[in-house]
């Protein structure tokens, strides 16, 4: 006698064994969509960065009261079309972070806030600090941590004009100082990067 179909054991083990591929391909998706999303982030700050030191003396010639805000005119030019804007306030990027940039005594600074959603978020923070800054250590001034209990405290770090003897300097730094930087800030209530170009 032949058979005609499946039993209701084979087909449940079919679904078991497709159920078990499709957690894992999901699993799998996840990690490489983060993955995307933190190379998007860096490739894009690296661009913008890089676009603000080409203009930078054109930028530093609108800085007629010693600190103007350059938002409206980086927008008019187009150099972070990567980049969400509200008229008038904040630049946006794919993680949930949000930069103003304005210019103080003849310097660009970037004032880049980590606050998502629920709480600082520490892997943009790191990524920002390790993968962005500290190999423009050339270009970058300096790169400070502002917090609401104490100001900018001893939480910098200077680039190579800046980085003296017994400084903690840009090209030195560790992931493991990146790490300890962007953990000052998870309790919070205001913590900015500020980057001085």
């Amino acid at each position: 006698m032949q058979e005609k179909g499946r039993s209701m054991v084979e087909m449940l083990g079919v679904l078991a064994i497709i159920g078990v591929l499709s957690v894992g391909a999901m699993t799998g998706y996840a990690k490489a969509m983060e993955k995307y999303k933190l190379n998007r982030y860096v490739n894009t700050y690296v661009h913008f960065f890089n676009d603000l030191l080409t203009y930078r003396d054109q930028l530093i010639s609108h800085d007629s009261v010693k600190q103007t805000q350059l938002n409206e005119l980086i927008y008019k030019l187009k150099l972070a079309d990567d980049f969400d804007y509200a008229a008038n306030s904040y630049f946006y990027d794919n993680l949930s972070g949000f930069f103003t940039v304005y210019t103080r005594s003849s310097t660009i600074v970037v004032d880049y806030h980590l606050e998502g959603t629920d709480s600082f978020n520490t892997t943009a923070c790191e990524n920002m600090v390790y993968q962005v800054l500290k190999p423009m250590y050339a270009t970058i001034l300096s790169v400070g941590l502002y917090r609401s209990t104490d100001g900018f405290g001893d939480l910098s770090f200077k680039g190579a004009a800046k980085c003296t003897a017994g400084a903690n300097c840009l090209h030195d730094m560790s992931f493991s100082q990146a790490e300890n930087f962007c953990s000052q800030c998870v309790e919070e209530k205001l913590c900015v990067v500020s980057i001085n170009l």
